[in-house]
This record gives structure tokens, sequence and C-alpha cells, in this order.
């Protein structure tokens, strides 16, 4: 791929995972996202079962924030997230049941494995220039020690 201006511009505008990464709601939306599927291991969730996860990720967030930084009902917002253009997730009847299912869409489950690479490598790398600084420290706590024996 050529990273072009134009090509990027036009992929900002049309990724549904620089979407979501763009929203000033991606906190809300990817964590509870995460929660449920990528968490859990989930590829479908039942409608229902989901609009509940969903209402319990509220109660929580209310709590901690109040209840005025989301005001919608738990169904109101999964709509909105099925509903608008590019959504996150899919809402569909599986063949072989009777009750709708929804599933993450590919490119929101990717960026939100991107970010769960992203902290893990953070975690790697902060650990490995933890090691290098006591490793420096040593060596000049050593290298200008008075005590010959400790050099």
């Amino acid at each position: 791929m050529n990273f072009s201006f134009e090509q990027l511009e036009q992929l900002k505008e049309s990724s549904t995972a620089l979407r979501l990464l763009r929203s000033p709601h991606f906190p809300f939306i990817g964590s509870f996202l995460y929660q449920a599927f990528l968490h859990t291991n989930r590829r479908s969730i039942p409608y229902q079962e989901l609009v509940t996860l969903l209402d319990y990720h509220l109660t929580d967030l209310s709590e901690i924030y109040g209840s005025d930084k989301y005001p919608k009902s738990a169904q109101a917002y999964l709509e909105d997230w099925i509903n608008i253009k590019g959504g996150y997730l899919r809402k569909y009847l599986p063949m072989q049941g009777d009750s709708i299912e929804c599933d993450l869409l590919p490119d929101v489950e990717k960026a939100l494995r991107w970010i769960e690479e992203m902290q893990g490598s953070g975690f790697v790398g902060t650990e490995s220039r933890l090691k290098l600084l006591m490793g420096l420290i040593s060596d000049l706590v050593h290298g200008t020690s008075e005590d010959k024996q400790s050099k």
C-alpha cells in the first residue's frame, strides 16, 4: 500500500476500526466490546444477553462518572453501534436458532487486538528499560567505589 495523503485520508474516513479509535466514546465502547467478546473469547452473543451485559457496564460507569455521562439505555447504545455507518456490531438471526445474536465486526476486533498488543509491548519495553537502568546504576556504584575488591 502506498501511504499517500489521499489514500490515508480515504482510509481514515472509510475504516470502521479508525472510526472507532477516533470516537470520543472509544473508552466506553472499546472497554465494553473487549470485555464482552474478546476477554471471554466469544464470537457471538445473544442480543438480550448483550443488552444485559451493557446495562451492567453502564451501571458501573454511572457509579464512577455519574449517570449523565452515558444517559441512554443499553439497548439504545447497542442499536447505535449496529446501525451507524459501518457499524461495530452485526445483528442477525442464526440458522439454528430463534433468538437474535450479535457479533463483533472483524475490523473492530482487529482494532481492539491492536490496542491489546500495544499494551503488552509497552510493558515489555518498560521492563527492559528498567533492567537497563538498574544495570547502569550497578555499574556506576561499582565503578566509583574506592575499594579495589568491589571494583
